[in-house]
């Protein structure tokens, strides 16, 4: 998503720009619904165990890099770095690795062998280990910026909670969880589900809302589901499955929660803040750069689900707190996470790389 709307900031400032996904699937999908020039390119399929799959891959990428002759290369993964990174020998690009989620320095060292021109990281928690990695492959004229995520602040605004409710069919009155994220382990929905039954205990029903997909298929949902069985509050907890109407469930919620274990800047907490909404996260990754505990959210070890519990049941009691952080987290998200600010940065980067004194076609 956040290659997807870079493009389409950007789109009318740069000519040819092109989105490429692996596969056909919600990011292509997503990419052509906005007009964007979306194409399949399955650059990921050089690491299968398939020699014919291999060859294939090695063939359609070379055969697409041809035709599109790009000046830059922008890789929102440092996999898709290096499964593009050897044609630049025949293919001549600048490149571009986006970093967005904690990786090993080992593992970056791996995807760097052929070092990129330029590393991206969407905060900053993550430039000791590119920067490690880097050294490991004698990158020495490989620069490191730290650009963090941006939110669409026109689409996601402060609402009517009421009005909110009444279009997802919710109860008016209830006390609303949400989570946005994929089903994961490492993501949290469990410590969601018993901090659910743990507020039930103190006298304080919540209702759980968990919007997401289960990307590898293993049946977590189903583990999720018989957890929520076991501690008796099946009927407060709610899969949405993948959702577009992301903005109108956080005008609905009343906190947004994000118990996370591995993570990198996430959308989700700045979408939230945008929104007006408190929310708990764990201090883990780049979480702690955008929340300030008590003062621009709250933040809870991710497993510690009492301490989730606990913290809603106390803001429950003071709405002027919650007016206070939530007030306080929408100023920092305007001034310091803007679409404007974040594709200004980005564009700067595309021009030097272009050698254009200004942001022209």
């Amino acid at each position: 998503m956040v290659a997807i709307d870079l493009a389409s900031m950007l789109v009318e400032s740069f000519d040819g720009m092109q989105v490429w996904t692996p596969e056909i699937g919600a990011s292509y999908n997503e990419a052509t619904n906005r007009q964007l020039a979306t194409r399949t390119v399955p650059y990921l399929r050089i690491f299968s165990d398939r020699p014919l799959a291999r060859f294939q891959s090695m063939l359609k990428t070379w055969i697409a890099l041809q035709r599109a002759k790009p000046a830059i290369l922008h890789a929102h993964s440092p996999y898709a770095y290096r499964s593009l990174s050897h044609y630049q020998k025949i293919v001549p690009f600048r490149s571009i690795v986006h970093v967005h989620i904690e990786t090993d320095p080992e593992t970056l060292r791996w995807c760097f062998k052929i070092p990129p021109d330029l590393v991206i990281a969407c905060a900053e928690f993550l430039v000791p280990s590119i920067d490690a990695a880097l050294r490991m492959v004698g990158a020495r004229k490989t620069k490191i910026v730290v650009c963090p995520n941006s939110v669409d602040t026109t689409r996601f605004i402060p609402g009517d909670r009421s009005i909110a409710r009444k279009k997802l069919a919710m109860k008016p009155d209830a006390l609303v969880l949400l989570m946005l994220a994929n089903l994961s382990p490492h993501k949290g929905q469990t410590t969601m589900i018993q901090a659910v039954r743990h507020l039930r205990d103190q006298g304080h029903p919540a209702v759980a809302y968990m919007a997401g997909v289960e990307r590898e298929g293993t049946g977590y949902q189903q583990e999720l589901e018989l957890l929520a069985r076991t501690l008796q509050v099946q009927e407060s907890v709610h899969f949405l499955g993948f959702r577009k109407d992301t903005e109108l469930l956080l005008q609905a919620a009343d906190f947004f929660v994000l118990p996370s274990e591995h993570e990198g800047l996430p959308l989700s907490i700045l979408e939230a803040q945008a929104v007006k909404i408190p929310v708990l996260a764990a201090p883990t990754a780049g979480i702690p750069e955008v929340i300030e505990h008590g003062v621009t959210g709250y933040l809870v070890p991710a497993k510690d689900y009492n301490g989730y519990a606990n913290v809603i049941a106390e803001l429950t009691k003071s709405q002027s707190q919650i007016s206070r952080v939530v007030d306080h987290a929408y100023r920092r998200v305007v001034s310091e996470h803007s679409r404007s600010k974040y594709s200004r940065r980005i564009a700067e980067i595309y021009c030097d790389f272009l050698g254009n004194a200004s942001h022209t076609r």
